[in-house]
């Protein structure tokens, strides 16, 4: 990625000099406050003008280019002061990807004489449009996240040199005006105060160059500053002051507004450069306060502060190792300190994010631990802490929108802990632990085989993530791989369910080869084992072992998918695990051969795609299903599937279930009950007439007063928040996954899969359904025990149905697993494939 330096000639000759005082600037531990006034006196402000991040937002690019013309060019005293007192950094395109695309199809489109109509096809663009990058992420929701390269591009710019002052430069609707901060409420409880006050002293001068031309601007109305993952709100958690634009959109053309007026391009571009002239002013003007901020917050940092008393964030590393390590590295690319222990060691009062009360917990030998004392502490609370909590003030104002029926005040997720996304084994330390401790390093684990010449074949545990690349290249490589149904015992050593099996009768003569170097390269631990005879559970030549299938992938999208849901999957199986995949368009699916593919995903859509499925289509899809196919549906595409008009489902919505929903709490009730069964042997064999006993539903509902409520209480679902599944663990979609485990929510919808619909994954009791974000009582009722993964068996294959996005934004993993163990396990362990001769 491109970007450019620009300040007075005497800067720029001394810009090794400059970012070594800004380091110094940046740890108050090294740096005395005496120390921070001389630096600051002697160093220029560093600025970061970004522009763009949404690849269809065009204005900002080109503003961009005029900037650096006139901080390149400018002789006139202002832009002279400005580069004496400001080192500028000139991100101008963030998301070249969406640009180029979106570019594309302004230049398909545009005639001769240029439309001003917003609803033509060059304003708009065509599916997946120009918003997002390659994969489809939506750039500006990943800046704590670091899936793609273009945000670790601009995070390591921003590690390198800590900018006090940083501009996001975006567009918005056609219709609006200019919007700038300062936010309105939600803002995030972490976010310091000193930025929120400089927020004003920058409205006041951008407001006023704005006057100069009698341009419409304003603040506040939906911009909130409550997630830290923008580019307008990720600076200021270093110390940074950051600002977010949003000038009307015109698409690289004129747009007709409501009162008859045409805004041109060339004045959206000049509202994004005067503004960042402006902005830059200030910055200048105000060089040494800007600077001294950044040092104060982060010289805060040191001393720690959580408002339930926690010190310290502890990892666990004793279970997938790969996953906690790629958190950890994610946190460190961010300047976050992480130090592993020398040794076994004890907290006392450790709670995890399952727990409500804490407890005292014993910690492994290289376990992580991130003291919340350290510069950075304002982004480690941020994007750490279990349960960001809103203001009782701001709950009284959203419900009261919401009862209005104007619908919801917050424009973002409620909830993004980056422990409960990643399902890791985390927890809040109320105390630094004493143990001795370094630095973390992360050395990769080395892959080998033990008993590389057994006399039976190999074992490989299914816990790690790194096994499913593992996998995924056995199967390529042709290799017969089963997988275990059941825990068993062989040769000393314990086995979960999902154990992998390589039998040497059944696979090349050159299979110790392949598994050392497939072992090597993705750091698994291979067991030669000598016997098929289990000390307890299946023998290894038995039934209890399904063969695995290689999965042959297809993505079914078209116009109404979610690009968001498909990219997050599309970058899952391409860029993650390396899986070839297709894409199939929905309206072109009667035309299709799909005996090409033996799993076929449904990502969620954006409208209703029921009338892409016509009857030839439906009965298409339900005989290859039927022939072994494994359907994989997401979100809201459950509802297309189970709708009595195609009817491939059974697994319904809650309005179209209300007649069984009672059977359904009653089945939940019988499965709970079946994990704790207790035997009165006396009444077996003794008693003398039967004592019979029946299961009560978890919840009871009244059909008539229930569709009632439900009409009121759809509209408290949660936009974005974390919540509590539990798993059936004998199941093998749930193979290598902790029986509860955090998933994102973020639906109007849910799910009921009553018999014979395998229900693997239950949204929790309400009293631990909610971990993290908000969740409304009324949307608790809803959501309690409803279905959130389920598996359904249609003649040879079968229908996996996930109620929610399952890897969102690239950031839940442990969701993500159960998505790829449908992917990966599916075409062997649930389905039925033909048998060749």
């Amino acid at each position: 990625m491109y970007y450019l330096i620009i300040s007075s000639e005497e800067n720029i000759v001394n810009i090794k000099s400059i970012k070594n005082n800004i380091q110094k600037l940046s740890d108050p531990r090294n740096t005395s406050s005496a120390q921070a006034d001389e630096l600051i006196t002697a160093t220029p402000l560093i600025s970061m003008m970004m522009y763009s991040i949404h690849g269809n937002e065009l204005s900002g690019t080109d503003a961009s280019i005029q900037l650096a013309f006139q901080l390149a060019a400018g002789e006139d005293n202002e832009t002279l002061e400005l580069l004496d007192n400001v080192v500028t950094i000139i991100y101008p395109m963030e998301n070249p990807d969406g640009r180029e695309r979106f570019l594309s199809d302004v230049e398909q489109w545009k005639g001769n004489v240029p439309t001003d109509d917003t609803q033509s096809l060059p304003h708009w663009g065509t599916w997946p449009t120009g918003r997002t990058n390659h994969y489809h992420f939506d750039l500006n929701r990943d800046w704590f996240i670091l899936s793609q390269p273009e945000t670790r591009s601009r995070v390591s710019i921003m590690m390198e040199w800590f900018p006090q002052f940083v501009v996001d430069a975006h567009e918005m609707g056609s219709f609006s005006s200019f919007l700038f901060n300062p936010p309105r409420e939600p803002i995030n409880p972490y976010l310091d105060k000193k930025i929120q006050d400089w927020w004003n002293v920058f409205a006041k001068d951008q407001a006023a160059a704005m006057d100069k031309y009698g341009w419409s601007y304003y603040t506040r109305e939906w911009l909130e500053d409550w997630f830290p993952g923008y580019g307008s709100s990720y600076p200021s958690f270093y110390g940074g002051v950051s600002i977010l634009y949003e000038q009307a959109r015109t698409a690289g053309l004129n747009v007709k507004r409501p009162e008859g007026r045409i805004l041109t391009y060339a004045e959206s571009v000049q509202h994004q450069y005067v503004s960042s002239i402006a902005n830059l002013t200030t910055a200048a003007k105000n060089k040494s306060e800007l600077m001294r901020t950044f040092y104060d917050i982060r010289k805060a940092g040191l001393t720690p502060y959580h408002p339930n008393g926690v010190k310290a964030y502890v990892f666990d590393v004793s279970e997938n190792r790969s996953r906690i390590d790629s958190l950890m590295k994610v946190l460190e690319f961010q300047g976050v300190e992480i130090f592993q222990a020398s040794e076994d060691f004890h907290v006392t009062k450790a709670k995890s994010y399952l727990d409500k009360k804490s407890t005292n917990k014993k910690f492994s030998e290289r376990s992580y631990i991130i003291p919340l004392a350290q510069p950075h502490q304002a982004l480690i609370n941020a994007v750490l802490d279990f349960d960001t909590r809103l203001k009782t003030s701001f709950l009284k104002t959203e419900r009261e929108s919401l009862l209005k029926g104007n619908g919801s005040e917050l424009y973002e997720v409620t909830s993004w802990s980056l422990p409960l996304a990643f399902a890791v084994d985390a927890y809040e330390s109320y105390s630094l632990p004493s143990v001795k401790m370094e630095r973390a390093s992360f050395e990769k684990e080395e892959g080998k085989l033990v008993n590389p010449s057994p006399q039976y074949g190999y074992l490989i545990e299914y816990k790690d993530d790194n096994v499913i690349k593992f996998l995924k290249d056995l199967l390529e490589a042709d290799a017969k791989v089963h997988s275990a149904k059941k825990e068993f015992k062989v040769e000393n050593r314990e086995y979960d369910n999902g154990t992998l099996l390589l039998r040497l009768e059944d696979n090349s003569k050159n299979i110790e080869e392949t598994l050392t170097r497939i072992a090597r390269k993705h750091s698994i631990e291979v067991i030669g084992v000598n016997t098929a005879l289990a000390q307890s559970g299946a023998d290894l030549g038995g039934g209890e072992f399904n063969l695995l299938e290689k999965p042959k992938a297809g993505f079914l999208v078209g116009q109404r998918s979610s690009i968001y849901n498909f990219g997050e999957l599309w970058y899952l199986l391409d860029n993650g695990i390396g899986l070839k995949t297709s894409m199939l368009y929905l309206d072109n699916l009667g035309l299709y051969d799909l005996r090409k593919y033996n799993v076929l995903i449904l990502p969620s859509s954006w409208g209703n795609l029921k009338d892409t499925f016509t009857k030839s289509v439906t009965g298409k899809l339900k005989t290859w299903i039927e022939e072994g196919g494994t359907l994989i549906a997401i979100g809201s595409s459950i509802s297309v599937i189970a709708d009595s008009s195609i009817a491939i489902s059974n697994v319904k919505t809650r309005r179209d279930n209300l007649k069984k929903l009672n059977n359904y709490y009653k089945e939940v009730a019988e499965n709970i009950a079946a994990q704790s069964v207790l035997i009165d042997s006396v009444k077996i064999w003794e008693s003398a007439s039967p004592q019979l006993t029946s299961v009560e539903p978890v919840i009871k509902i009244d059909e008539k007063e229930e569709s009632e409520r439900d009409r009121s209480y759809i509209k408290f679902m949660p936009q974005g928040s974390i919540l509590n599944i539990t798993l059936n663990d004998e199941h093998w979609l749930s193979n290598g996954v902790s029986k509860n485990l955090p998933v994102f929510y973020s639906s109007s919808y849910s799910f009921y899969g009553l018999n014979p619909a395998e229900v693997v994954g239950r949204l929790e009791s309400p009293d631990k359904l909610r971990l993290s974000g908000l969740l409304w009582q009324e949307a608790q009722h809803r959501l309690a025990y409803a279905s959130y993964l389920t598996r359904e068996r249609l003649g040879r294959g079968q229908i996996i149905s996930f109620a929610d996005v399952p890897f969102f934004r690239a950031q839940f993993h442990g969701t993500a697993r159960l998505f790829l163990n449908a992917i990966f396990l599916g075409p062997g362990m649930g389905a039925s494939q033909a048998v060749e001769f």
